[in-house]
C-alpha cells in the first residue's frame, strides 16, 4: 500500500483544521443551548417535569460529546459524556437536588467551550478563502480553490 505524500498529508491536516474551526465556531450556539437547558433543569420551569428537563440537557450533552470527539476536542467530549452519564444515573424526579452537585462539572465544561471558542476566534485561518469570513463560511472544503 502506498504511503501518503507530504503534500497530501499537509492537505489532510489543512482540511481537518478547517473542520475543527467550523466546529469551534458553532460552539457558541451549543454553549448557549446548554446554559439554557441547565437553567431549565435547575429551575424546573412551571409545568415541565424533571424528566423533560433532564432529557433535553442529556440530548444536548450527547450530541456535543459525539461532535467534540469527532473533531478532536477530547476534553469537551469527555466532560460532556461524563455529565450526560451522571444525569442519566439520577433517579427519576431527583434531578433538582442533584443540580447543585453537577453545577461545578457543568461550569468546567462551559469554561472549556469558552476556551475553544476564543482559540477559534484568534486562530490563523489555514486558507485565504476563510481569512476574512471565518471558518463557517470557508469554501475550501468543497473544493473551491483559495483566492
Amino acid at each position: 500500500m502506498p504511503t501518503p505524500s507530504a503534500p497530501a498529508d499537509a492537505e489532510i491536516a489543512r482540511r481537518l483544521r478547517l473542520l475543527q474551526l467550523r466546529f469551534a465556531a458553532g460552539l457558541a450556539r451549543r454553549r448557549a443551548d446548554l446554559a439554557a437547558a441547565w437553567a431549565d433543569l435547575a429551575a424546573i420551569a412551571a409545568g415541565r417535569s424533571d424528566t423533560a428537563a433532564t432529557g433535553a440537557l442529556c440530548s444536548l450533552l450527547h450530541r456535543l460529546a459525539g461532535a467534540a470527539g469527532a473533531y478532536g476536542f477530547e476534553s469537551i467530549c469527555c466532560q460532556a459524556r461524563d455529565l450526560e452519564r451522571q444525569l442519566l444515573a439520577l433517579p427519576r424526579r431527583a434531578v433538582a437536588p442533584a443540580a447543585t452537585e453537577l453545577a461545578a462539572p457543568l461550569a468546567a465544561l462551559l469554561a472549556d467551550m469558552d476556551l475553544a471558542i476564543a482559540d477559534a476566534a484568534a486562530a490563523e485561518r489555514p486558507c485565504a478563502a476563510c481569512a476574512g469570513i471565518g471558518p463557517a463560511g470557508c469554501s475550501a472544503l468543497d473544493g473551491t480553490p483559495d483566492a
